[in-house]
C-alpha cells in the first residue's frame, strides 16, 4: 500500500478527526508534488545563474538538454562536470543522463563548472 492509498483509506474514516488529518496530509502532499513538476530549474556555470523552464528541457533526452544548458552559457566546446541538487537533498551529485526523463521531476539545481 502507497502512501496516497493509505491517505485516501484514513480520509473516509469514521473517527472526523483523523480524517480531517488525512485530508489536510494529501492536500499538503498532492501540492508540493505539483508545485515540483512546475518549478524552473535552476543553473549555475561559474559565477553565472540561470533558470530554465522544465517543460523545456522535459521534451529533450537528457544530453540534448544539456548541450541546450551550455549553449546557454556559451560553453558548446567545453567539456564539463555535471552536478544536480534534489529536492530535499543537501549535496550535489551526478547523474545518469540515461534515466534523465526519471530524474526530472526531482531536480531542483544544476551545476556545471568546465572541467
Amino acid at each position: 500500500m502507497n502512501n496516497n492509498s493509505a491517505l485516501r483509506q484514513l480520509m473516509v474514516s469514521q473517527n472526523q478527526f483523523v480524517a480531517g488529518v488525512a485530508e489536510v496530509l494529501h492536500t499538503l502532499v498532492e501540492a508540493n508534488a505539483n508545485n515540483w513538476q512546475d518549478a524552473p530549474i535552476f543553473v549555475r556555470c561559474n559565477e553565472r545563474r540561470l533558470a530554465v523552464g522544465r517543460g523545456k528541457v522535459k521534451a529533450m533526452p537528457g544530453r540534448q538538454a544539456l548541450l541546450y544548458i551550455k549553449g546557454k552559457f556559451g560553453m558548446m566546446d567545453k567539456t564539463m562536470r555535471v552536478q544536480v541538487k534534489f529536492f530535499d537533498q543537501e549535496e550535489l551529485m551526478e547523474i545518469d543522463l540515461e534515466s534523465w526523463e526519471e530524474l526530472l521531476p526531482y531536480i531542483e539545481n544544476i551545476v556545471m563548472q568546465p572541467l
